[in-house]
């Protein structure tokens, strides 16, 4: 059910999307929204393995490259009122998500991350670009988080909320990451191996029910967004 929800706003985007707010490389007749499998309402076969199977042979027809940024402008662009996220008592409009993860977007440009190397200049394990932690539970954030990585051309990762300390420090060691959105409820162990984190800059804290202070050199993650542009970040998205 998620994934034809998701395909219907994509196809109701494609079909009202105009010329001009689309990126390069697409239109109401792109490859991509050519080829996109359409769900099928009142079939019993649609599982989920069926239908990725039918995405991957509809994006291997394809010569459209394209990213979940991409397509989150695109569908704000063409449907901005349409809930996109209900979590609780909040509710996110495609456009709202869009403005939001701009500017965490921004925000991170504006610190200094993103890419460093092309792909075409990396070995195939390589990353090149700086990596943002995703240190969450389950909330609007955490696709935010995603979003706003892409759209700065920096990488998400999850963090798994169950890890003790020595794993959080082998894994934010090992994967350099120079930036972290974390729940305030995880504020005081991640307080406990801050000192381990030396590539560590950005902390962004998104408040709970916990209610813990910032730490020290933390942003408020609304208050960071607030203090950026809502444009598009100057960079491609990937």
């Amino acid at each position: 059910a998620i994934y034809q929800e998701a395909l219907a706003d994509f196809d109701e985007a494609k079909r009202r999307v105009p010329s001009e707010v689309a990126r390069p490389g697409w239109s109401s007749d792109s490859g991509i929204a050519r080829n996109l499998p359409r769900a099928r309402p009142g079939r019993t076969d649609d599982s989920a393995p069926a239908f990725r199977a039918r995405c991957a042979v509809a994006t291997r027809r394809s010569p459209v490259e394209f990213n979940l940024a991409e397509i989150n402008e695109v569908i704000a662009a063409a449907i901005p009122d349409r809930e996109m996220m209900v979590w609780r008592d909040r509710r996110l409009t495609y456009a709202q998500v869009a403005e939001r993860t701009r500017r965490l977007a921004n925000y991170l440009h504006g610190r200094g991350l993103g890419a460093k190397r092309e792909r075409a200049d990396l070995a195939g394990w390589e990353s090149g670009q700086d990596h943002v932690a995703l240190y969450l539970y389950n909330c609007p954030e955490y696709i935010e988080g995603m979003l706003g990585a892409y759209k700065s051309r920096t990488a998400p990762f999850n963090v798994n909320y169950r890890y003790v300390e020595e794993e959080l420090v082998y894994l934010l060691r090992d994967s350099k990451a120079r930036a972290i959105i974390y729940h305030a409820a995880f504020a005081p162990t991640l307080a406990k191996i801050r000192p381990q984190l030396p590539d560590l800059e950005v902390l962004l804290q998104v408040e709970d029910d916990s209610h813990h202070a910032l730490l020290p050199g933390a942003v408020e993650y609304d208050a960071a967004l607030a203090s950026s542009s809502p444009a598009r970040p100057p960079v491609e998205p990937s």
